[in-house]
């Protein structure tokens, strides 16, 4: 950013400023009266989501078509969210994010806990190389690919930041990534609308296409 003498327009600070506070002020509201009825409602989406999201990955399996589990949830999450948004109706995201945030919680809980830390000293070595290499070869394929291609402007910068962090890591280091690198240098609404869309939904349809044409190939 600071070689290409990167900036992100003052317009769109502005603008990203205003929805913030709208959002939070959205956001803060729905905190303070989060009680069972939203909870609730969250849980039922949540769970519509992932029992017809089910139906459609064995529906897509009877087709021979593999794809992984969560993908059909996904889908259908995705519908419900963009359906309710234009019915104006209201969506309990915070109630959403506890239920995620706790179940995560529980899942890397449950994981570490089943996983033999000792088993994995052997491997020390071997990964700590693969870690260094990972992240030199992340570093310049950011720069000299993503960041070019991407249009080598301010958002492209984002852009890159957030390649870095999915490279390294998945979605949320990418998101982490973003998030640290604009709230010191200023907001990129398309940095933030294409890493996510794309890292939590368009890739996991290109990997399965790759694996299983691969795996057809071979």
């Amino acid at each position: 950013m600071q070689r290409h003498h990167l900036q992100a327009s003052q317009e769109r600070i502005t603008r990203a400023v205003e929805n913030a506070e709208i959002v939070e002020g959205k956001l803060t509201k729905e905190q303070k009266n989060i009680d069972e009825r939203l909870l609730f409602n969250a849980a039922c989406y949540i769970i519509i989501a992932m029992g017809i999201g089910h139906f459609i990955i064995l529906g897509l399996n009877a087709l021979n078509i593999v794809i992984p589990a969560y993908l059909g949830p996904m889908i259908v999450a995705a519908i419900i969210r963009n359906y309710l948004d234009v019915t104006k109706h209201p969506i309990p995201l915070h109630s959403i994010n506890v239920i995620g945030s706790l179940s995560l919680q529980l899942f890397l809980a449950i994981a570490l806990m089943t996983m033999n830390l000792w088993e994995l000293a052997a491997l020390a070595i071997p990964l700590i190389t693969i870690l260094l290499v990972q992240t030199v070869v992340m570093g310049l394929y950011a720069y000299f690919v993503t960041f070019r291609v991407m249009g080598a402007d301010y958002d492209a910068a984002v852009i890159a930041t957030g390649h870095c962090g999915f490279g390294m890591g998945a979605t949320p280091n990418a998101m982490a990534n973003m998030e640290t690198f604009t709230g010191a240098n200023g907001q990129s609404p398309k940095a933030f609308f294409v890493v996510p869309i794309v890292g939590a939904l368009f890739i996991d349809f290109c990997n399965s296409a790759i694996l299983g044409g691969f795996l057809a190939w071979l």
